[in-house]
């Protein structure tokens, strides 16, 4: 008997993102994401652009850059996670890569303070995971998406349309601050915030047989 799929969220309002609904801003954003204005952290070189009219339209840079992670750290990380994006499963080259926070600096409500180079590896399980931004895609920008709508309508992410959280609900939770320390467990169950530990426990949910009703 075949399994269930997980439903497909097709309501599109629900993903998308305020760069993509806006052709100007959108082109705006990928220029400011060429790997030409990289740096070796993995963060953005801050870039100046100019509109079809000639205007300057100022200064942008990756909303979530890294700034407590060192150039030893991100080495220890990638090579943590043995340079494979937690998406895919396939490894890159370093400059492919962006070391993701898994709680989402929308809703830290300060400024994260500089991690160790010491920092141990259960704790780098915790607290990052990989995600890739080659010519293939920018899996960084879909989580950035995904999150900025949670935070403005409270509806937590769905990756790649499939609705399943390995805990909570799609809402989030009401007993659960939307900033700070405290929010990080509003993250908890969605693919986003853990796509490995979501992956897991979707195959384990599609591999117990559905019992007759």
């Amino acid at each position: 008997m075949a399994l269930p799929l997980a439903r497909i969220q097709t309501n599109s309002k629900r993903t998308a993102c305020r760069w993509r609904r806006n052709p100007r801003i959108a082109a705006r954003h990928e220029r400011t994401f060429r790997p030409e204005n990289r740096i070796e952290d993995g963060s953005l070189r801050t870039v100046q652009t100019q509109d079809a009219m000639g205007q300057v339209d100022g200064r942008f840079q990756i909303s979530n850059a890294p700034a407590g992670i060192s150039a030893a750290l991100k080495k220890k990380i990638l090579a943590h996670f043995g340079y494979a994006n937690v998406i895919e499963q396939r490894e890159h080259p370093s400059h492919e890569l962006i070391v993701d926070h898994r709680f989402p600096m929308i809703r830290w409500g300060t400024t994260e303070t500089k991690h160790s180079s010491e920092i141990s590896e259960a704790e780098i399980e915790q607290k990052f995971q990989l995600l890739k931004f080659d010519a293939g895609g920018n899996h960084n920008l879909l989580k950035s998406c995904a999150c900025e709508n949670c935070f403005k309508n409270g509806k937590r992410g769905m990756p790649f349309g499939i609705e399943f959280f390995y805990h909570g609900k799609e809402d989030w939770p009401k007993n659960i601050p939307p900033i700070g320390v405290e929010a990080e467990k509003g993250c908890v169950g969605c693919g986003w915030y853990d796509f490995a530990n979501w992956r897991e426990a979707l195959n384990l949910k599609l591999s117990v047989p559905k019992t007759a009703s």
